[in-house]
């Protein structure tokens, strides 16, 4: 099983506006829009997701290691693709899966994904989220979390933004859910 090791930083509109150029100008491959529709779903010991991307035309429901409202570098991380056109079914699907879990009104994200010394970098806006930088790195170890961590904080300074503490993430994830559309 794959680990995500998964940082986040909350930007301005300008930083956003900017940061696609910067990232360009710093020799980032450019991997296009990745604009996605997604439905949380929010179990105690994990985050699950149904996502149709659709600037690209597909779909998937996926599974991280890890509670909804804990920050987390590093995640283990399932992912089952379908159909875009069976989003409904699989909403409903993992609903009954999940019967009692708390989920959330599809939301809707611009996305544009860059790569950067080997870190996939993600300039998002989303109404709820506002504007972001999600920076990841996957791994196939424990061992290689650290040095992916480093290279996450080195591409983030790069792009002269800063990554939540894992404490003010979690605050920032507990405000979200506190006004997510049910």
């Amino acid at each position: 099983m794959q680990i995500e090791v998964e940082k986040l930083a909350l930007i301005d509109e300008k930083v956003y506006q900017e940061v696609g150029s910067t990232l360009i100008d710093l020799g980032a491959e450019d991997l296009g829009e990745n604009n996605t529709k997604t439905v949380f779903f929010h179990p105690s010991d994990a985050r699950v997701k149904v996502q149709v991307n659709t600037s690209k035309n597909s779909a998937k429901i996926v599974w991280k290691s890890g509670g909804s409202l804990q920050a987390h570098s590093d995640r283990e991380e399932v992912e089952f693709p379908f159909k875009p056109e069976d989003f409904e079914a699989a909403v409903e699907l993992v609903s009954r899966f999940l019967p009692g879990v708390e989920y959330y009104s599809p939301r809707v994200q611009k996305r544009h994904d860059y790569v950067l010394d080997d870190v996939n970098v993600s300039v998002k806006h989303s109404d709820d989220f506002g504007y972001h930088i999600e920076f990841d790195v996957v791994v196939d170890s424990n061992s290689e979390v650290e040095q992916a961590l480093e290279k996450i904080e080195s591409v983030a300074k790069k792009l002269k933004v800063k990554i939540l503490s894992a404490e003010e993430e979690n605050e920032f994830m507990r405000e979200m859910k506190s006004k997510a559309p049910r």
